[in-house]
């Protein structure tokens, strides 16, 4: 059950709460699962106040949705067929509602503990600026449109992996963070799923190169959340979140040293499908040797200053490696069998 928060105090500055003094609606009456009753909690209000667009994009989560659209987009591209400008757009347009309404149903179900985390105190629902029952409309609103979207100007397969995908994230991994560790690899195979969406808009399926796609984001998520994860465990564990930094750092910095050798097949998979040219090969093994490194770091030093510069890295690593995977792309790689299916999907 989902709770909506009033503050006793004026909230145009910062306050200190405790968690047993904030005064809930009626319909309220219990302290979050997993959560200490005296835990303190800083709620801050936003320095200027948003308008209703600025708080749809917070809802959104705009900038993490921008990132998870680049990679749709860039599937899209990647695929076997031309361009078509008006099947882009729409795909683009469908699948970046489909992500604010993932994102947005998402705080609605967790609006009760991000109050609790710093990082997260300062979203639209913790201060109170948009009330649940809206949040929830504009998610499932955007969710139905995005969809339809993508079921009517695009493909069925592309409206099928992005609703399974805002299922996925909201039924199963929101409540698993508070359940098991394994919630991150949850997470990862949502983000795994865009750039398919994108190759399945293109091609109307899902050959082994969008194979390939997803399993190079999905392999990305992992060293890029478990290095963001390493300063914030004591924000973790007063939510109540199951975090393996809280559960096991030692494993944490293991796995993350793990997953990033996990990149080196990428290379060599992609050219043996025909995907790309063999100097990806080359390429592709450099840049990954790089990310090797930083983990390699991190896993030596075990240091805050080591997780960060391989979550840095990460950011860098994956437009360098989508740039690479343009630039390496071989024209005419798609199979008879995949061609025939095209063209059947586009009589």
């Amino acid at each position: 059950m989902l709770c909506a928060f009033r503050r006793t105090r004026p909230v145009h500055a910062k306050v200190l709460l405790r968690v047993s003094v904030v005064q809930r609606v009626p319909y309220c009456t219990h302290t979050p699962p997993n959560i200490e009753p005296n835990v303190n909690v800083e709620v801050a209000k936003p320095r200027k106040p948003r308008n209703l667009l600025q708080m749809y994009l917070s809802l959104s989560k705009a900038r993490l949705a921008s990132l998870v659209l680049s990679t749709t987009a860039a599937g899209y591209l990647l695929g076997p067929m031309p361009l078509s400008p008006s099947t882009f757009l729409f795909t683009c347009l469908g699948t970046a509602l489909t992500i604010a309404s993932a994102n947005s149903i998402n705080q609605y179900l967790e609006v009760d503990y991000d109050i609790i985390m710093k990082r997260t105190a300062d979203r639209v629902l913790p201060t109170g600026e948009l009330s649940l029952n809206h949040a929830l409309a504009f998610g499932v609103v955007t969710g139905i449109l995005g969809s339809s979207i993508l079921s009517i100007f695009v493909n069925d397969l592309a409206a099928l992996l992005a609703l399974g995908n805002i299922l996925l994230y909201t039924v199963i991994y929101t409540p698993m963070k508070r359940i098991h560790w394994l919630n991150t690899w949850v997470g990862a195979l949502v983000g795994a799923v865009p750039p398919m969406i994108g190759w399945a808009a293109n091609s109307g399926n899902l050959s082994i190169n969008a194979l390939i796609l997803g399993y190079t984001l999905f392999i990305w998520q992992i060293p890029h959340f478990l290095a963001l994860s390493w300063p914030l465990a004591s924000d973790y564990s007063k939510a109540g979140y199951k975090m393996l930094i809280g559960h096991n750092p030692e494993k944490l910095i293991t796995y993350t040293m793990r997953y990033s050798l996990y990149f080196f097949p990428i290379p060599l998979l992609s050219i043996f499908t025909e995907f790309m040219t063999p100097f990806f090969g080359v390429t592709g093994t450099v840049l990954n040797a790089w990310m090797a490194f930083h983990a390699w770091n991190f896993w030596r030093e075990k240091t805050s200053t080591s997780a960060r510069k391989v979550f840095k890295a990460t950011l860098l690593y994956l437009p360098i490696l989508m740039f690479l995977f343009f630039w390496h792309k071989k024209s005419g790689y798609s199979t008879e069998e995949e061609d025939a299916d095209i063209e059947v999907l586009y009589q």
